[in-house]
């Protein structure tokens, strides 16, 4: 009886939450910064920083690379609280990355799982590698997934009001139209309104986030299965399929009140730019069938599933396949899988550019998917009478648990010790540390800018790009400094020759220096004038590695 009293019940929640939590933010705020920033999240937090100088200007600036503007909005007020800009930006993923773990529990208490599995589900919302290194990154990831997540949780709740409700007779040969308006009748009250309203407005946030919450939408119908049981040879089937299209009907209005709070946007004149770039990253319908792209595409996907593999651990991604075979929660691993595929699903058919961080929401199905196996498999140690299926079932979990603590907790240990052997996949090893996007240097130049400045050194800075990891990333720790006697210019890329406009402006300054990537410097500079070099790991596939290197080039401007 002791073990069902709910104040005690209480108590033990609050201390598994306290201990979780201390936990979460002593792994998640442990050099939080020791991986250089990355070219996005220059450019997010440079556009928070806009938007701190002139909100009336650039508050939708987001808008004109095809962004929507709620991430962007998320780190403002943290670049008041913190001087360094970086931190703060990934601070903001770190505290969403806390509610996420809060969510998911709360997700895992509506299947009435066991204590044990339920916390399991939460710590691997906190070690897998997919959760931990996008709650440590300023990028939109992490927050699209946690508001679809609140939205997966609220749609539950709704469905389980419904259904509470929904418990009434068979009403033989009643029409249609009459069922619908009674069952309707009978569905709204003021709790109805509370998850109707809090799952559209979860939606609605998410897709304020950013534009791929709309591929969650189609798996937002499959989970009233778990609800309705469909068997086709039941005298009860008529009632089933009425019961289902009103779920459908009232989730559908719930997604079309998201949408409508969405469309806010239109107000907004570059609400266009939001649709102007899927062709960066998705082909058409039409290439795939006729354009020969769909080779491309199938080529593609031993690549995602490796990646998928490795940063949700095999077992993660593969637990919906081995709860199938527990009678228990089948229809629920069933539809997590379902659930799952019909979000990652596009993404598979059309995707041109994709990188793994795409599909960080499959990750909210597979932690779920995978909480629920260990439930059940602590359920059949349970009831096994005999001790050796007992010990056989027990070292079966503990292998799986091994295969998922072992690499997770590798990742962190190199995430907060040397994150240059971070273990990621090719793809992200390039674009996160070896490639120009990756921002070693960055802070180390913007930190000699501000130390030469003085009132009789003014220093003019031409750098590579226009955008992204330069000049956003050196403006980024620029921000709220005394720059008077500073200029920073992007010169695009690659670098043959410094445009007129620049020399011309850069005469009057007392040291004029040219920021760029070694291998997209294409002119002869003198040795003797290179500053600084910051050398990224080593490419495996290049025979040179590549540098963000820092040059005196004032003898170019007499």
């Amino acid at each position: 009886m002791a073990k069902n009293n709910p104040s005690q019940s209480r108590a033990f929640w609050l201390k598994t939450v306290f201990w979780l939590t201390l936990i979460y933010f002593t792994i998640h705020l442990l050099a939080l910064t020791r991986l250089p920033v990355f070219a996005d999240e220059a450019i997010y937090i440079r556009w928070a920083q806009l938007i701190m100088d002139d909100a009336g200007r650039y508050l939708f600036f987001a808008l004109n690379d095809g962004k929507t503007p709620l991430f962007i909005w998320s780190l403002v007020p943290f670049q008041y609280l913190f001087s360094d800009p970086l931190w703060a930006g990934r601070f903001v993923s770190v505290l969403v990355g806390y509610g996420q773990m809060i969510v998911l529990g709360l997700i895992l208490k509506q299947f009435r799982l066991r204590r044990e599995a339920i916390i399991s589900g939460m710590v691997l919302a906190i070690i897998l590698p997919f959760w931990y290194f996008y709650q440590r990154m300023a990028l939109m990831d992490a927050m699209l997934t946690f508001w679809l997540s609140l939205a997966f949780l609220f749609l539950i709740k709704l469905n389980q009001h419904l259904t509470q409700k929904l418990s009434q007779p068979i009403i033989k040969k009643e029409p249609w139209i009459k069922w619908l308006t009674r069952s309707i009748k009978l569905a709204i009250d003021r709790k109805f309104f509370i998850w109707f309203f809090s799952f559209s407005l979860s939606l609605a946030l998410a897709l304020w986030t950013k534009l791929p919450a709309v591929l969650f939408i189609p798996g937002l119908f499959l989970w009233s299965l778990t609800q309705v049981k469909l068997n086709l040879f039941s005298a009860k089937i008529r009632l089933s399929l009425e019961r289902l299209t009103l779920y459908w009907l009232l989730i559908g209005l719930a997604i079309i009140f998201a949408l409508s709070l969405f469309f806010m946007l239109k107000w907004q004149p570059a609400f266009g730019q939001l649709f102007g770039r899927g062709e960066d990253f998705l082909f058409t319908p039409k290439q795939i069938l006729f354009g020969g792209e769909l080779r491309t595409v199938l080529h593609a996907w031993p690549r995602y599933w490796l990646a998928l593999s490795y940063y949700l651990t095999p077992f993660g991604l593969l637990a919906p396949f081995f709860g199938l075979f527990f009678r228990r929660h089948r229809r629920i691993q069933l539809i997590l899988f379902l659930s799952g595929l019909s979000f990652i699903g596009p993404i598979l058919l059309f995707g041109r550019v994709v990188y793994p961080r795409y599909f960080l929401p499959l990750a909210l199905f597979a932690t779920i998917s995978y909480a629920v196996l260990l439930d059940d498999l602590l359920r059949l140690i349970q009831r096994l009478k005999s001790l050796n299926k007992k010990i056989l079932v027990a070292l079966t979990l503990a292998l799986i648990l091994a295969n998922t603590l072992t690499p997770s907790l590798f990742f962190m240990f190199r995430a907060l010790t040397s994150v240059n052997q971070l273990p990621l996949t090719p793809v992200d090893r390039q674009q996160y540390l070896t490639a120009w996007s990756a921002g070693q240097g960055i802070k180390e130049v913007s930190q000699k800018l501000l130390k030469e400045k003085n009132v009789h050194n003014r220093i003019a800075l031409a750098t590579e790009g226009y955008f992204g990891t330069l000049p956003d990333g050196i403006l980024m720790y620029l921000h709220r400094r005394n720059v008077t006697n500073l200029l920073v210019e992007g010169i695009g890329q690659p670098v043959r020759s410094l445009p007129s406009r620049f020399l011309d402006r850069a005469k009057s300054y007392d040291r004029v220096w040219l920021l760029v990537n070694s291998n997209r410097l294409k002119m002869s500079l003198p040795k003797k004038d290179l500053l600084l070099s910051f050398c990224r790991p080593r490419n495996p596939k290049l025979a040179q590695q590549k540098c963000l290197e820092l040059w005196d080039i004032k003898s170019l401007t007499y």
